[in-house]
């Protein structure tokens, strides 16, 4: 009984991981009028429209007939590929974790872009090369 409930839980969170990226709104991403012409993500648009049209291609009712390794393995790469909404949180006042906003700013948007490069389809669903 326990592994059906633990089934279910997976089953979920893979389902809400998928919908969160399914549904992320590129459109915040720019942010031009708080960060400026040099700062802004407007160049972020693109790399991530095409991150999540690879997820939309996943049906949420097709992770029923998924086996719990599989499962595993979407929900990990839609937790990866949401990564993106660090974009909206991004501030250069704070948390220099290189030595100036610019740098910080691209060092964001190249992960991004990384993100979307390292996802594969394997048996027709995103998860990373590595993983397979």
């Amino acid at each position: 009984m326990a592994e059906v409930i633990e089934e279910n839980t997976l089953l979920e969170s893979a389902t809400v991981s998928l919908l969160r990226v399914q549904e992320f709104d590129v459109d915040q991403l720019p942010r031009v009028n708080e960060l400026g012409s040099s700062l802004n993500f407007q160049n972020s648009i693109e790399p991530a429209k095409r991150l999540i049209s690879l997820y939309k291609r996943l049906s949420t009712t097709a992770l029923e007939d998924f086996p719990d390794n599989v499962l595993t393995q979407i929900k990990q790469q839609c937790d990866a590929g949401y990564q993106i909404n660090t974009l909206k949180c991004f501030c250069p006042q704070t948390g220099y974790k290189h030595n100036s906003p610019l740098s910080k700013n691209e060092f964001i948007l190249q992960s991004a872009y990384r993100e979307y490069k390292t996802v594969r389809f394997y048996q027709g669903l995103p998860i990373k090369p590595d993983r397979i």
